[in-house]
């Protein structure tokens, strides 16, 4: 009877955030956070009742958080009724794949002349969007024309100028509380809400701002024919100046008689000279935690950083790996499967293996070691051919909420760290609406760099895989300069 429900909670889940239920209903029945957004709440209701907006799995809206590329998209096809069911096909991007639950609609938008891409030929589906990207898809998709001088002193030179000034002559849009546009910062799912909702319905327009003298026009601008990549030199929380390099082990031994190379293990010798390397290399070594608070905080990356890793929960991370990160004082991360825990034996930690490491404190009272999940069972989390989608939801729902339960269970918290098994799932929508609906602050996929943490876009983050061949020195140098 336990799976049934749980079946039926995966089930409410997708169909929450799937189907679109026109609906009257006031703004705390409708998604509680939106009581955090009071200039927001009218407007959010209004695209709901017209069947542009839907909620989180969790009930709420998610406010805060950055509105994607892909699921602007989306909304701007709802909101402008656009045919998602006669696109042009193949894809005109090729990070756009066709399996993608956002593919028709980005293809309708294209079609429709409200959205190009970036220059480099890709779309960016799980980029955040920002400020400058919104007022060009707001201004061309309801076709508002361009003004002369500029309403905000901090866009002279903007590759998107003459989509801002638009927006603001059009009511769509005043600033923000700087006074400023602030071109270069994500916007939210409220406030992409808020201009789109503007642009639809003349009722919750503003008034335009006084324009201020400037130059009639840059001359770039005109010769600009896509969106601008976000240049992470624009906004100081992603400047460049080092990069976050998360070094991912799998298994450490004494010896193996597999001398293949590209295997997943590290000889213990081998994992040491890497620990002392990274040492006396003068990187950081951070945790997630570390990484995630600096994000929170809008505080840039600038020094050159690494996150110590390990999959899998092997008995080697405890009995080789755990003794020497002691040792040297570096901090870790470490994802298991609650399933294999449970069951112990020689190749697994036990719990109580995984307890002691996670208790650990150094001479200074610090914790050095965090834990993660990395699934259930450790099973692929992409759809079987044999199987329904309602049962890969259910089974989906289990490889990521169990292994909450089980950690809080044994080590007395709820992890928000989550490792793909094989980087399985990474990039879905269906990963990506269970992951915030059980607030996963990470979710890492396998040899990917950018959108490891759900929220926040991570342009100078590296991915490097350690194998019995790998040298550690190319993992320095990524840390250093990005290659």
């Amino acid at each position: 009877m336990r799976k049934r429900k749980r079946f039926l909670s995966a089930m409410g889940i997708m169909m929450a955030f799937l189907f679109l239920v026109p609906s009257t209903i006031g703004a705390a029945t409708l998604f509680p956070d939106l009581e955090r957004v009071p200039w927001a709440e009218e407007e959010i209701i209004y695209l709901h009742e017209e069947e542009v907006v839907n909620g989180l799995p969790d009930g709420t809206f998610g406010v805060s958080d950055h509105i994607r590329r892909a699921d602007a998209a989306l909304m701007l096809a709802r909101a402008k009724h656009l045919d998602t069911e006669n696109v042009a096909s193949p894809s005109s991007f090729p990070d756009v794949k066709e399996d993608a639950y956002y593919f028709k609609a980005v293809q309708a938008a294209v079609d429709a002349g409200y959205l190009n891409g970036y220059p480099d030929g890709t779309f960016g589906p799980n980029d955040t969007l920002t400020r400058a990207q919104m007022a060009k898809i707001i201004a061309v998709a309801f076709d508002y024309t361009e003004v002369n001088g500029s309403y905000f002193d901090d866009i002279s030179g903007n590759w998107a100028k003459k989509y801002i000034n638009a927006i603001a002559a059009n009511g769509i849009s005043n600033g923000t509380d700087s006074g400023g546009f602030e071109p270069a910062n994500n916007i939210s799912r409220a406030g992409f809400s808020v201009m789109l909702a503007r642009g639809m319905n003349d009722t919750y327009k503003v008034d335009a701002q006084e324009i201020s003298q400037g130059p009639a026009e840059d001359p770039t601008e005109d010769v600009i024919e896509s969106e601008k990549k976000p240049d992470p030199s624009e906004k100081p929380s992603n400047e460049k100046n080092g990069y976050l390099v998360l070094l991912t082990y799998h298994e450490i031994v004494e010896s193996s008689s597999n001398q293949e190379p590209w295997k997943f293990y590290r000889l213990a010798k081998d994992f040491e000279a890497d620990m002392k390397k990274i040492k006396e290399s003068g990187v950081a070594v951070k945790s997630y935690g570390d990484a995630l608070t600096m994000l929170e905080n809008g505080e840039p990356i600038t020094e050159p950083t690494i996150i110590i890793q390990f999959d899998d929960g092997k008995m080697s991370d405890y009995e080789f790996a755990f003794p020497i990160l002691k040792e040297l004082d570096l901090q870790a991360s470490f994802f298991i499967t609650p399933g294999r825990a449970d069951k112990g034996g020689s190749i697994y930690m036990s719990w109580d293996h995984i307890r002691e490491i996670y208790q650990y404190t150094n001479d200074d009272g610090e914790r050095l070691f965090e834990v993660g999940a990395h699934g259930q069972t450790h099973t692929r989390l992409g759809k079987n051919e044999d199987e329904s989608y309602e049962e890969w939801l259910e089974r989906l729902q289990y490889e990521l909420e169990i292994p909450q339960q089980e950690i809080e269970s044994h080590l007395g918290f709820k992890p928000n760290l989550f490792a793909l098994p094989f980087g399985s799932g990474y990039g879905t929508e269906e990963v990506h609406v269970f992951s915030e609906s059980l607030h996963y602050d990470v979710m890492r996929g396998w040899k990917v760099d950018n959108h490891n943490f759900t929220n926040y876009d991570t342009p100078n983050v590296r991915f490097y895989p350690v194998y019995n061949n790998s040298k550690i020195e190319p993992a320095i140098e990524l840390a250093k300069h990005g290659k």
